[in-house]
């Protein structure tokens, strides 16, 4: 489930061979596993998590232009829980998704400063 702006994140990755690399974080006070589907430097990063009785699937594709990069991304819910808050949920995942796209930005441009 996406945190908000003030909730503390904590990362761990885990890499097997053979395996796809997963990722249990922690957002609040939901703690999730994502798992890699697929990584296709630089453009495109996709990957799976679940928490409680909701799977999430996110997608995010960069792509130059203008001398500059735009990023697209999207994120879909399913499960009991998913279900259940939809209307909440998808509340909370826009708000997630533009304040990540606005992390992204801020900290791109502080890099290329």
């Amino acid at each position: 489930m996406p945190g908000n702006e003030n909730a503390p994140v904590r990362a761990a990755a885990e890499v097997e061979i053979g395996r796809p690399p997963q990722v249990g974080w922690k957002s609040g006070p939901g703690t999730i596993v994502s798992t890699l589907e697929r990584v296709e430097v630089p453009n495109y990063i996709a990957w799976r998590g679940r928490t409680l009785t909701i799977d999430a699937y996110h997608e995010w594709w960069l792509e130059p232009r203008d001398g500059g990069t735009q990023v697209r991304t999207q994120e879909s819910f399913s499960g009991l829980l998913a279900r259940l808050l939809r209307r909440t949920l998808q509340k909370t995942l826009d708000r997630s998704l533009e304040d990540g796209l606005e992390r992204l930005k801020r900290e791109a441009e502080r890099r290329s400063a």
